[in-house]
C-alpha cells in the first residue's frame, strides 16, 4: 500500500474511532506532509458524527482501499462524460486540484462504508453516540469537546455527540481513563454506575465493570468530585492526583452499597504509570497487588478475551502478586501456578482450573 493510500485508510479509521494509538501517531505524523488530506481530517473531524459498536466483521483494508478509489476514479469519469462544455475539465484540470477532488470523493464513499458500522442510539430529542469495545480490545476516543478517552476492554461509553448542555455528559460501562479539556462553566460529567463523577479539567482513571461489583476511580491530574447517584446519598468527596477511591455498589439497584465506604486513600508517587495497578492496562500490561484468584480472573478474561472457568471455588480466595506483559495465556497460568496448588486446562478460548497438588503441570489442548 503506498503511503497516499496508507494516509487514507488511517483518516479512516480515525474518524470512526478504530485507530488504534500506533496508528493515530502515524497519522498525525504524514499529515503534514499532505496539507490537502489535513484540511478535510480537520473539516470531517468537526461534524463526524458516529462511532462504531465493533460488532461487525473487519474487511481487508487494501482491497477494500483499492475498491473504494477504483469507485472515484469511475465517478469522476462520468463526471467529465456528463461535462459536454468542458467545464469540470477546466475546473479540476490542475493535478492539485484533481487530487483533492477525488479525495473528496473517496472519504465520502469512506463515511458509507463506516457508517454501517456504527451504533446511534437516540433518546428524547438527543442523539446518544455509544462506543464499545470487545475482549482483548481498547480504543481511543476524541469526544466534541477535545477530550480524549482511552477505552479498556468489554467497555462501553455512551455520550451526546453534540455537548450542547450546559454540562458535559458520559455515561461508563467498564474501564475508561478520561484527559478532559478544561472548560469553565461547563463541567464534564461521567456516570459510572452508583457514582457520579464532576470534573473541568483532569486526567483520571474509572473502573467501572457490573460484573466486580466495585467502583474505583483513580485521580492524576486536576480535582475531580465524586457523590452517590441515589436521591438518598450526600455525600460527596474531592478528589486530589494521586488519590483512588474504590466503593462497593449494588449493580441490580444501582446504587452504592454504604456510602459511609467512599473513602479514598493516597497512592505511592514515585511508581510509574506503566507499573501501576490502576493505569497499566494504557500500556498493554496486567500490574496486580494482593489480588484474589477471583478477581483477577475477571481482569485476564478481559486483557486476553478468554473464559475462566474455576472447578473448585476455593481457588477464587487465593491471593497473587505479580505482572503480565507479552504472556500468553498459557504462560501467565502457569506463571500463576509456579505460587498456587492448582491445574488449568486450556481449550481454545476457554481456561478449566482445578484444585490440585503443586506436582501437577498445566495442559493446553
Amino acid at each position: 500500500m503506498s503511503t497516499n493510500d496508507r494516509i487514507w485508510v488511517l483518516m479512516a479509521r480515525a474518524l470512526s474511532n478504530e485507530a488504534t494509538s500506533a496508528e493515530m501517531e502515524e497519522l498525525h505524523a504524514l499529515l503534514p506532509m499532505y496539507p490537502e488530506a489535513r484540511e478535510q481530517y480537520m473539516l470531517l473531524s468537526k461534524w463526524w458524527p458516529v462511532s462504531p459498536d465493533g460488532d461487525h466483521p473487519r474487511q481487508d483494508e487494501d482491497v477494500e482501499l483499492k475498491r473504494i478509489l477504483k469507485k472515484a476514479e469511475i465517478i469522476i469519469a462520468n463526471h467529465e462524460k456528463e461535462d459536454p462544455k468542458g467545464i469540470f475539465r477546466m475546473l479540476f484540470s490542475s493535478p492539485a486540484l484533481r487530487w483533492s477532488y477525488a479525495a473528496i470523493i473517496t472519504i465520502g464513499l469512506f463515511l458509507a462504508y463506516f457508517l454501517n458500522r456504527n451504533a446511534i442510539v437516540s433518546e428524547g430529542k438527543e442523539t446518544i453516540t455509544l462506543v464499545s469495545t470487545k475482549p482483548a480490545d481498547k480504543r481511543e476516543i476524541l469526544l466534541p469537546d477535545g477530550t480524549r478517552v482511552t477505552l479498556n476492554a468489554d467497555s462501553k461509553l455512551y455520550y451526546d455527540k453534540s455537548f450542547n448542555g450546559t454540562e458535559r455528559v458520559v455515561r461508563l460501562e467498564g474501564e475508561a481513563f478520561f484527559d478532559v479539556v478544561k472548560m469553565p462553566g461547563k463541567p464534564f460529567i461521567v456516570h459510572a454506575g452508583a457514582v457520579n463523577i464532576r470534573v473541568l479539567g483532569t486526567a483520571f482513571n474509572v473502573k467501572c465493570y457490573g460484573s466486580d461489583g466495585k467502583i474505583e476511580a483513580t485521580l492524576l491530574r486536576g480535582k475531580i468530585e465524586l457523590s452517590g447517584n441515589d436521591k438518598h446519598s450526600t455525600k460527596k468527596i474531592l478528589m486530589y492526583p494521586n488519590q483512588k477511591m474504590e466503593v462497593a455498589f449494588n449493580k441490580l439497584k444501582d446504587s452504592i452499597v454504604s456510602p459511609s465506604e467512599m473513602k479514598v486513600v493516597n497512592l505511592e508517587t514515585h511508581i510509574k504509570a506503566e507499573e501501576r495497578v490502576e493505569t497499566s492496562w494504557l500500556y498493554d500490561r496486567m500490574e496486580f497487588r494482593d489480588e484474589s484468584f477471583g478477581s483477577l480472573a475477571a481482569d485476564m478474561e478481559r486483557h486476553f478475551g478468554i473464559s475462566i472457568y474455576f472447578e473448585d471455588d476455593k481457588l477464587k480466595n487465593i491471593r497473587f502478586n505479580g505482572s503480565f506483559g507479552k504472556e500468553t495465556v498459557d504462560q501467565a497460568f502457569a506463571a500463576l501456578k509456579k505460587v498456587a496448588p492448582f491445574n488449568y486446562r486450556i481449550k481454545g478460548n476457554e481456561v478449566y482450573i482445578k484444585l490440585t497438588d503443586q506436582t501437577a503441570t498445566g495442559i493446553a489442548d
